[in-house]
């Protein structure tokens, strides 16, 4: 299981995950810099979005149907990214933020289809959402590493094997978690707090140069060369 939610945080996910179901399997836990260890609580919140969203087309029927109109509706609706509907344009307006330009077309599996180039209103949008999003305070930042560990260890004693995975970036959006998420200080402190297998994206030959082609999401001639080459890596981590 590949625990990544668009603009979420996985620890929504992972405290359901424990919590909610018997899970021991194969976990890939993909680390955001501003998604894992953002300031604020807005990341978290778009996660529990999606689990809501979750439990409800599960139970109904209903729902089911809705996500397949959706599908067909969403590719004749822009906005800011590809998961902004009701529920989410209700709480924009909740707390007085305005839906501004660049607009991109809506359409939840876009990322599977990426071009190798795209427009340029894909890289603004991707950096304009990075740069809305500050640092973790110092005790934020501890208080999910902890959590983290936390969680982790419960999955282990179940029989599952966890890891954490960091994916490329490229342009505006790698210099800015660059500078704002240094890797020494967030992403490196999971594998040294928890003891669990880390994956970056930069240790690898293969995928140190990949550069995705919207800042933070690979196009389709890049995305099978990342992917063998993280598959490689598990393989070689699971034959330890």
């Amino acid at each position: 299981m590949n625990l990544s939610v668009q603009a979420g945080s996985p620890i929504p996910v992972l405290v359901w995950l424990v919590q909610e179901t018997d899970f021991h399997g194969l976990l890939l836990i993909g680390i955001g810099p501003r998604q894992t260890f953002g300031n604020g609580d807005s990341h978290e919140r778009a996660s529990g979005l999606y689990l809501r969203r979750y439990e409800q087309w599960k139970s109904s029927p209903a729902k089911r149907s809705e996500a397949i109109l959706d599908e067909l509706l969403g590719r004749r609706f822009a906005s800011r990214g590809p998961s902004v509907d009701l529920d989410m344009l209700i709480h924009t307006a909740m707390v007085g933020r305005p839906l501004t330009p660049p607009f991109v077309a809506m359409r939840h599996g876009r990322w599977l289809e990426l071009d190798d180039e795209v427009p340029g209103a894909f890289v603004e949008a991707q950096l304009s959402a990075t740069k809305r999003t500050t640092p973790a305070t110092p005790a934020g930042k501890k208080q999910r590493v902890e959590a983290f560990v936390a969680l982790t260890r419960i999955l282990e004693e179940r029989g599952a094997t966890v890891v954490f995975v960091h994916h490329p970036t490229s342009g505006g959006v790698e210099d800015y978690e660059t500078e704002h998420w240094p890797r020494e200080e967030f992403f490196d402190r999971l594998p040294l707090k928890t003891g669990l297998p880390a994956l970056h994206h930069e240790d690898d030959p293969r995928t140190a140069e990949l550069v995705p082609v919207d800042g933070s999401h690979l196009g389709r001639s890049d995305a099978p060369i990342y992917t063998e080459a993280l598959l490689s890596r598990l393989d070689a981590l699971q034959s330890r």
